[in-house]
């Protein structure tokens, strides 16, 4: 691959990861966290976090909790995917941060009925990690930990 193509590719990866990462914490700002749901994976796990802990931004956690797992997946798996996940784990904790500090609306559904938001929260956070999945193959910290395992156990039956 030639140093032009490279290049391409670089801004091909980084404009792919940083859109996902702004759909996925603006669906995850205005219709998950807005009412009550948890998604799946770490990002459920840093959601969890944030509810025990409402004066912590979920970002913090999403940060805490994937960069660690990046890092290692740079190290020992493949470099540029590690390097593309946290770019796009930071693009959405920050994003996320600052919706929440600039006190972004978030949808809450008079009466109760959670039906829109479901669905919405599927739509917009689906498409951002249709894009990162779509791009990379990856979207997040569960895929870390199964590329890990995998190397160091390869006989050990993980999808991923």
């Amino acid at each position: 691959m030639d140093k032009k193509t490279k290049v391409i590719e670089f801004f091909k990866d980084t404009g792919a990861s940083f859109l996902a990462g702004l759909l996925v914490a603006f669906g995850l700002h205005v219709f998950s966290n807005a009412n009550g749901f948890a998604p799946g994976g770490i990002t459920g796990i840093a959601s969890i976090l944030s509810s025990f802990f409402p004066n912590i931004s979920m970002g913090y956690f999403l940060i805490a909790l994937n960069i660690p797992l990046f890092v290692l997946e740079s190290i020992f798996v493949e470099r540029k995917l590690g390097f593309i996940l946290s770019f796009y784990v930071l693009v959405q904790s920050v994003t996320l941060i600052l919706l929440e500090e600039f006190g972004c609306p978030q949808y809450k559904p008079e009466g109760g009925n959670l039906i829109f938001a479901s669905i919405a929260t599927g739509v917009v956070t689906g498409f951002g990690f249709s894009v990162q999945i779509m791009r990379h193959g990856a979207s997040g910290g569960t895929y870390a930990i199964s590329a890990l395992i995998k190397k160091w156990h390869p006989a050990a039956n993980i999808a991923w």
